[in-house]
């Protein structure tokens, strides 16, 4: 009797022990929740993005411009960038006032070997990523300008140039001047040595000109600036004062140029330019 109600005893136990913990299990625990992370712009490929022209031909040493439009409008700007570029060739965007639209301008070292370089180009913008190539054949390279003396004559073989709008266009004769990398630092000096007049007389005052570098090549056959929201070619780099020029050799492809307004057409005879000469010399 005894062994039998220490038995039901434990049966008793075992079965409350068993309630309880059916009682006492732990609910499940809701995960928490993850806040939704910023979507990934979309990547469209080639050909997303417009590249004008699709492909250019320089000697090594030069520049080239390519025109690149985006497929469609954006909201806002867009983060303009070149992957991978490759050792002797840098890159450099203008921008427009169109943010879809902008100039790549691509510039080589003239010891690059001859043969195509691949550039590939991308544009973030807040929803989508545009990339595509630009293609560069290097064929030849340049060859570094001499030095020497020159004459030009502001009624032909001129070269017209503009740093804005139409009322800041100028002419005149132009210099085109090739540098290639060098070891040492070298220096170029413009020296006028006379200026003749239309009435033919001397021109007491200084003749203006500057030195722009080419964006393009072969050199344009008109220049324009950046200024005014139009698309430049050229870049100024250096300006004339009291008849001298003075400047740190870059490599690349420039333009001396020098300058007569058609405002000036109204001054007398002996104040407007006619013809000039000139010294360029490039040390050491």
């Amino acid at each position: 009797m005894r062994n039998r109600l220490a038995s039901n005893r434990k049966m008793f136990a075992l079965f409350f022990a068993l309630l309880l913990g059916v009682g006492c299990a732990s609910q499940p625990v809701a995960p928490a929740a993850v806040p939704p992370s910023a979507p990934t712009p979309t990547v469209v490929w080639q050909p997303s993005i417009l590249v004008e022209p699709g492909a250019q031909t320089i000697p090594a040493g030069a520049s080239a411009s390519f025109a690149l439009t985006l497929p469609e409008a954006i909201a806002g700007a867009a983060q303009w960038s070149v992957l991978d570029v490759p050792a002797g060739v840098t890159t450099e965007f203008q921008s427009s006032a169109n943010p879809a639209n902008v100039t790549l301008v691509v510039q080589t070292m003239c010891a690059l070997p001859a043969g195509r370089i691949t550039l590939n180009v991308q544009a973030v913008g807040a929803e989508k990523t545009y990339r595509a190539p630009v293609a560069l054949d290097l064929a030849g390279r340049l060859a570094d300008a001499p030095g020497g003396t020159f004459t030009g004559s502001f009624a032909e073989n001129t070269l017209a140039l503009r740093r804005g709008g139409p009322t800041t266009l100028q002419t005149g004769p132009f210099t085109v001047l090739q540098f290639c990398e060098s070891a040492s630092p070298r220096a170029l000096a413009v020296v006028v040595e006379s200026a003749t007049s239309d009435a033919g007389t001397p021109l007491r005052d200084p003749v203006r000109f500057a030195l722009f570098r080419s964006f393009v090549y072969p050199v344009p056959d008109f220049l324009q600036t950046m200024g005014g929201g139009y698309r430049a070619n050229a870049f100024e780099v250096a300006q004339s004062r009291d008849n001298q020029l003075g400047w740190n050799v870059m490599p690349g492809v420039y333009l001396l140029v020098f300058q007569r307004s058609p405002l000036e057409d109204a001054r007398a005879a002996e104040q407007r330019p006619a013809a000039v000469r000139y010294r360029i010399q490039v040390t050491p």
